[in-house]
């Protein structure tokens, strides 16, 4: 993915429009724009003459979809990248500047696994919408949750995952786990009735 990457940073490399999606959604800190303007955010990143990959984590997504996680030093400013592909295209591209580089590297390159119970596990079988929480101090983040929560949501779980960072409070409209209220992708509202089921500090909410 570098060459992406040069393109996109390097203010001597010049941007071919032909790796860019028509579906392109591209941000970079308070700044985002679609395919058709997109030079808004290029405009605020293509400015460096050097670059260092810090970090990096590449791996491929369901449907033709690739993605590439980076910390990168341009010319000594640090910006976290996540990268999608869509058949060899920026499809998304979303930047920060990174303010406290120990979150993220524990939000989006930690291995660490947290242990889920199997009873947990098994729920995502359901036809219904599952989800599994870690309950960070009412800040709760998604560990696991299946297809039907996802397609009710209007998310891909990979899109959901590095957009909000798997904090279900990014989308939250009360904070009910039982009749919770959620922000779908378009910004439409979609009501839940859940059981609630507790193991420490994990919660399963299971749609009745």
């Amino acid at each position: 993915m570098e060459k992406y990457i040069k393109q996109l940073f390097i203010n001597n490399i010049k941007l071919e429009e032909e790796i860019l999606s028509p579906s392109l959604y591209i941000s970079f800190d308070k700044y985002s724009a679609l395919r058709g303007d997109y030079k808004i955010v290029l405009n605020e990143i293509k400015k460096y003459n050097n670059i260092n990959i810090i970090k990096s984590d590449i791996r491929a997504l369901q449907e033709g979809y690739e993605q590439g996680l980076f910390i990168l030093d341009l010319d000594g400013e640090l910006l976290f990248l996540r990268l999608i592909l869509s058949d060899k295209l920026i499809y998304d591209s979303l930047i920060y500047t990174i303010d406290n580089i120990d979150l993220i590297n524990k939000i989006f390159f930690s291995k660490e696994e947290i242990k889920i119970n199997d009873k947990f596990l098994n729920f995502l079988n359901s036809d219904k919408s599952v989800v599994i929480l870690n309950d960070e101090n009412q800040k709760y983040r998604i560990l696991k949750a299946n297809k039907a929560f996802y397609n009710k949501i209007k998310y891909e779980d990979w899109d959901y995952a590095n957009k909000y960072q798997n904090v279900l409070n990014q989308k939250m409209i009360n904070t009910d786990l039982n009749h919770l209220e959620l922000y779908q992708s378009d910004n439409n509202i979609i009501k839940f009735e859940f059981d609630i089921y507790t193991d420490s500090n994990i919660i399963a909410l299971v749609e009745k």
